[in-house]
């Protein structure tokens, strides 16, 4: 499964969303995602992912852009064990 078929998941769950409405360039505030919202999704996704996301200012506007960043810190987060993603 892919970083954004797990990300798609997780916003069906959370946000009651067709996968067919959460596409790369779609951006999180047309999805319902607001800034109380972006702070509760980091703190799924890095349960999700099994990641530590960084106490620092990010701009993510778009699910590509949350897609590139989740593989980012897995990508610097090492190599633990969880499930496959692009």
């Amino acid at each position: 499964m892919s970083t954004l078929e797990r990300l798609q998941d997780l916003l069906i769950r959370e946000y009651g969303l067709s996968r067919e409405a959460i596409s790369p360039e779609v951006p999180l505030d047309a999805l319902g995602v607001d800034s109380l919202g972006m702070m509760e999704l980091l703190f799924e996704i890095e349960k999700a992912f099994a990641i530590v996301i960084p106490n620092e200012q990010i701009e993510l506007k778009t699910v590509g852009q949350v897609v590139t960043y989740i593989n980012k810190l897995i990508a610097e987060q090492g190599d633990t064990p969880r499930l496959a993603v692009n």
